[in-house]
């Protein structure tokens, strides 16, 4: 097929308007607010007609420079990266709705604008190619032009974190950087597909191990994987969410996908690589809910969250790997897992950000009860959260109910499904304790409740959440939100005409090496499934109760008033 230079457009056209609305925001930040909406119209447009023509009409898209710094640039924009490619431009429409109100008071705001929509056409291309050298080249351009942005308020914490955050970036770089060089000498091909078909033909090597577990390595780094996770840990966790939005729904949900792309074109069947995925998958879930139910900052409640979600995606892919090539269930629940938490934690991000304006604080306890008042903004935390949950009728619960499928039949350990409920539980309780505390809950006696790192900061500013915004100012970007909560509801409700739609379906299964031909009714309203639901939600009541508010709320408010009484001992020893 002749080469379709178009496609450049794609990932090229955000970063223009980003330079275009960097100009325009010197002479007015309004005029460069609406370019920006304009400029995410028109790629979303461009990605309408791309999806109309792949899906519709069986259209492939390609561009393939052979030259291109030694291993070439392939660009092939197909059903799979479409959708990924759609995915990302709807994130990024929501987050650049909040951003006109919340960006108006910051300093450098076009500098932020600029690197922003780089980063946004960095995430595009790697969503783009079908090339292993190509995936590591944007990925890697995404996370070093969200360096500055992590570091954008240039407050101690922010700073300090920043530097943690780039060198783990450069350490997981060098890491996949070298596995793609053993694997382009061993198999002559960093191509997806050339990869995987001089892997069937030649087999499997130590050198082949070896490249495969530092490139994963690289990546685990990307989707913040225990215990190589502190790169996503400095990065979403202290910066403006503005940014840490992009890296969690986005940037780390590459680290996973770039895991996948190893799985299944070079370790299909490899029970020693699927055990390993699986452990770190295990680890990860388990550590994202402790952070996510012991902390107190609501950017690290959410970046908790987020790894604990990129854990049960990984299981996923584990299974995949450890099911061989009839397991269709863990391809399903891979895609429905990736986009149902990409878009909800956005959603969650976004929610926190409008409260954090307007409350000017990042702590928990100053957010209680922040959103009564407000019944749009509390509908798209709902649907969000019981679609992030695995509630029936939400595309989460279509990742979570496949996911169970392929423990119980495809895999079969007794032992993994009672501790998959159990996580699955324990998920459940971190979302419910979100919207509880945002919308239920009482405000309690004012009390300034320190996280341990603002507790080596006492004065400083890092952790203000500077501006006060209008009231409406963000009605729009609301609407959005609830609006990508109903779309997730219709994927769970008619899943045959949406999210399991079989011209697209099938597409996600060849592009895993699986056996397309053999079509696999899936049924997760099954009794098997709604009994694991229905244990999961038993165990959640139990959890927050017993635990959200009983023994875990003692224990913070105990270590926070210890180090508060100690720090007051201090201050007065020193007078």
């Amino acid at each position: 097929m002749a080469n379709n230079y178009g496609v450049l457009l794609i990932f090229l056209f955000p970063v223009l308007g980003g330079i275009i609305g960097f100009f325009l925001g010197k002479k007015n930040k309004g005029t460069r607010n609406d370019w920006i909406d304009i400029v995410v119209i028109v790629q979303l447009a461009m990605l309408a007609y791309l999806a109309y023509m792949t899906i519709g009409k069986g259209t492939t898209f390609e561009l393939s420079l052979g030259n291109f710094l030694g291993l070439g640039l392939s660009l092939t924009m197909d059903v799979v990266s479409v959708l990924l490619s759609i995915l990302v431009t709807v994130v990024v429409a929501i987050v650049t709705q909040f951003m006109k109100e919340s960006m108006k008071k910051e300093e450098s705001s076009n500098r932020f604008y600029l690197l922003f929509m780089c980063t946004f056409g960095m995430i595009l291309g790697a969503c783009m190619t079908d090339n292993l050298f190509n995936f590591f080249m944007f990925i890697t351009l995404a996370l070093l032009f969200a360096w500055p942005l992590i570091m954008h308020r240039r407050d101690k914490l922010a700073l300090a974190n920043a530097n943690i955050y780039i060198g783990f970036v450069t350490a997981g770089m060098v890491l996949i950087l070298t596995g793609i060089v053993i694997l382009f000498g061993y198999l002559g091909s960093v191509n997806y597909s050339g990869m995987y078909s001089s892997v069937m033909s030649r087999g499997g090597s130590g050198a082949l191990l070896i490249a495969g577990l530092l490139t994963s390595l690289g990546f685990a780094m990307t989707a913040g994987v225990f215990p190589v996770q502190f790169q996503v840990t400095r990065g979403c966790s202290y910066g403006l969410i503005e940014i840490s939005t992009l890296l969690s729904s986005l940037v780390s949900k590459l680290g996973i996908y770039g895991i996948l792309v190893i799985a299944v074109d070079l370790f299909v069947e490899n029970k020693f690589y699927g055990r390993v995925l699986l452990v770190a998958a295990l680890m990860t879930a388990v550590w994202g809910i402790l952070v996510t139910l012991t902390s107190t900052d609501i950017r690290k409640i959410l970046m908790g969250l987020d790894i604990a979600t990129n854990g049960f995606v990984l299981l996923a892919v584990s299974l995949l790997v450890l099911g061989g090539s009839s397991n269709q269930y863990s391809v399903r629940s891979v895609v429905y897992l990736l986009f149902a938490s990409a878009i909800s934690i956005a959603v969650l991000y976004m929610v926190s950000l409008e409260l954090v304006r307007r409350n000017q604080n990042y702590e928990i306890k100053g957010l209680v009860a922040s959103g009564k008042g407000n019944p749009l903004l509390g509908a798209a935390t709902l649907l969000a959260g019981i679609s992030l949950a695995g509630v029936p009728g939400t595309l989460g619960y279509l990742g979570y109910g496949t996911l169970f499928k392929s423990i119980s039949t495809g895999i079969g350990w007794k032992w993994l499904v009672v501790v998959y409920i159990i996580l699955w539980g324990f998920l459940m309780t971190a979302v419910l304790r979100i919207f509880m505390k945002f919308f239920i809950s009482k405000p309690d006696e004012p009390l300034r409740i320190l996280t341990s790192e603002e507790e080596e900061l006492v004065g400083d500013n890092s952790l203000e959440a500077k501006g006060k915004d209008d009231q409406n100012a963000y009605r729009f970007g609301e609407i959005l939100l609830l609006l990508a909560g109903v779309v997730q509801v219709v994927m769970g409700v008619i899943p045959e005409w949406s999210a399991n739609y079989q011209p697209i379906i099938t597409k996600f299964i060849t592009f895993c090496n699986l056996n397309e031909t053999v079509h696999l009714e899936v049924n997760v309203y099954s009794k098997s499934v709604l009994l694991a639901g229905g244990i999961a939600v038993i165990l959640c009541a139990l959890f927050y109760t017993n635990l959200v508010h009983g023994v875990l709320l003692r224990v913070i408010r105990n270590r926070k008033n210890k180090k508060l009484k100690a720090e007051a001992e201090q201050n007065k020893e020193n007078m």
